[in-house]
């Protein structure tokens, strides 16, 4: 059985991984073409497959083709500065035994112009986040099932700042937006049924008071406070030294 290679154009944004059979093939310059226009060919199937950049190339030989790249020769210092990838440009180069190939370089660019990044892992989540992204675009679910998974996945993510209950989650999100002085928002994401079938998750403020505990003391409190256990302490003291007399 002969798999078809033409490609189906996709409006949705899908970017080329590294382990793609195709971009592996790419990278290793592993391509061999008779002639120019089947190479020619083997680029536009690349270009329809993944999401390609606008990016005009003015030094590079055309035709040329400018792609985002996941885990493209990524460095350990990249990797720690939240890389994930690369951008590249393709091109068609002449073989020296006959023949060609397409080859991909390394494109390097500051990490704010990559579409995607690893996101910096911080105390608490913002409406940044994917799944909050989609819980404040009223994003439905199939089953509740779905939906717990994904609360259950943001608790993971952030188990320090978020408490898990039945078909809610409690959790701490920091926003500026709302009150810039106050930027973290106590929130309840709670799953609720859609007419019509299917699950959504709803996001609306906690405005219940937090558990309770030792109410905080400020700092006069704390102060008078320290002075009565060391008076007290001090009672104690004077008291056992009487009885020893």
């Amino acid at each position: 059985m002969v798999m078809s290679m033409n490609a189906r154009p996709t409006t949705k944004e899908r970017y080329a991984n590294a382990a793609n059979p195709h971009i592996q093939a790419l990278i290793a310059g592993l391509y061999r073409f008779e002639t120019h226009d089947i190479a020619l060919k083997k680029m536009a199937f690349i270009a329809k497959q993944f999401t390609t950049s606008r990016e005009e190339m003015p030094d590079v030989p055309k035709p040329c083709l400018v792609l985002w790249i996941k885990d493209f020769a990524l460095t350990e210092e990249e990797i720690a500065a939240n890389f994930m990838g690369h951008f590249a440009f393709v091109t068609i180069e002449a073989m020296a035994e006959g023949g060609f190939t397409l080859s991909a370089t390394k494109l390097p660019r500051a990490l704010r112009f990559h579409p995607r990044r690893r996101r910096v892992q911080a105390a608490m989540p913002n409406w940044g986040h994917p799944l909050l992204r989609k819980v404040k675009n009223g994003k439905s679910f199939a089953t509740i099932e779905e939906a717990h998974a994904a609360l259950e996945g943001l608790h993971k993510e952030y188990p320090e700042t978020t408490i898990p209950a039945e078909n809610k989650l409690y959790a701490l999100i920091f926003s500026r937006k709302e009150n810039p002085k106050q930027p973290v928002m106590r929130m309840i994401l709670e799953i609720q049924n859609l007419q019509g079938g299917g699950f959504t998750i709803l996001p609306k403020a906690n405005s219940a008071a937090p558990p309770s505990g030792k109410k905080p003391i400020k700092n006069k409190e704390l102060q008078e406070e320290k002075a009565a256990v060391g008076h007290f302490t001090s009672l104690v003291a004077l008291k056992r030294k009487r009885k020893k007399k």
